[in-house]
């Protein structure tokens, strides 16, 4: 997985960021990042937490991170989030960073029996440095 995930920031088809605790030097999530449209430049962000450490901003500071190299070095015109409607933690994460919601595809997906929806989320690198 590491190779691919090295073959990949290599071809800049996507970005793999562990999140680490300052102290301890602990894994404890992920920030992705995937090109979407280079002319543009636009880009997609995720992150996943380990479910114990939620809550203590720990998501937010690497998000912010992440949105600053995308805005500054990678020098992106917009970046967008994708997230499950019934995801309330990754939904208040998303606004919490300033994203506006652009979209909601309502019942658009199905896992384990259940639908869900999806919220489109979008930052412009002016809404970004005026942050």
């Amino acid at each position: 997985m590491i190779r691919r995930h090295a073959a990949e920031w290599s071809a800049r088809d996507r970005f793999i960021m562990g999140i680490w605790l300052k102290s301890g030097n602990r894994y404890v999530g992920q920030i992705w990042i995937e090109p979407k449209k280079w002319e543009v430049p636009s880009f997609e962000i995720g992150w996943f937490l380990d479910r114990g450490y939620q809550g203590k901003g720990i998501a937010t500071e690497a998000a912010l991170r992440s949105l600053s190299f995308l805005f500054n070095d990678l020098k992106a015109h917009k970046v967008i989030s994708i997230t499950r409607d019934s995801n309330a933690r990754s939904r208040k994460l998303a606004e919490r960073l300033g994203f506006r919601k652009e979209g909601h595809l309502r019942e658009c997906g199905a896992e384990n029996g259940k639908r869900y929806g999806l919220l489109y989320y979008g930052m412009l690198k002016n809404e970004f440095s005026s942050r």
